[in-house]
């Protein structure tokens, strides 16, 4: 739980940001059993640690593994003595990230994509770009657009028909407000 704290504690701290950053696992190990809060683990600190079950240490916890880990022999134990020593057993993000696959997935199911053609013609150059074409979806909230081409064959002719539409994804809500603005649904 206090691990989880203090990772709260950072997140909440730092500018917004679109993935979860959590502190290094051997800073989160010093910092959970470091009583006196001077940023290292002492031999007393140390000995005193009966399970950190949030952690997997390439070490046992003892007086050998102590003396051995504290590389500058000061007596104590800084997180950079215990750098590649101590690992996360379920990494602190990991919840995040299951939640934003979650939301990325439900948002997915609730949108679909439509299109319609972008009025180009063979011989007569490009057709309306999607930018422009937004506008016939006024009121329709847009997630994303693009140019596409639909899976059929067209005879070569001047004058006759590309296949090239633009394709915009909105929500599945509004699928009949854009079927009624001449959109189909974009399958391929």
């Amino acid at each position: 739980m206090k691990k989880l704290l203090l990772v709260l504690v950072f997140a909440l701290s730092a500018p917004t940001a679109f993935a979860c950053s959590a502190v290094s696992p051997e800073f989160g190990f010093v910092h959970q059993f470091d009583k006196n809060q001077d940023g290292q683990l002492s031999r007393a600190e140390f000995i005193k640690i009966k399970q950190a079950d949030d952690y997997k240490l390439n070490f046992k916890v003892n007086k050998r593994a102590f003396n051995r880990l504290d590389d500058n022999k000061d007596g104590q134990l800084s997180s950079d003595e215990l750098a590649d020593k101590v690992d996360y057993v379920r990494h602190p993000c990991a919840d995040w990230e299951e939640a934003m696959a979650k939301m990325l997935a439900e948002e997915r199911a609730n949108r679909i994509e439509v299109y319609k053609s972008d009025g180009s013609r063979q011989c007569a150059g490009a057709g309306i770009e999607p930018q422009t074409m937004v506008k016939e979806l006024d009121g329709i909230a847009i997630y994303g657009s693009r140019k596409d081409q639909l899976d059929r064959m067209y005879p070569s002719v001047c004058g006759g028909g590309t296949g090239s539409v633009n394709v915009f994804t909105i929500d599945k809500a509004d699928l009949e407000k854009a079927t009624n603005l001449g959109f189909e649904i974009f399958e391929k």
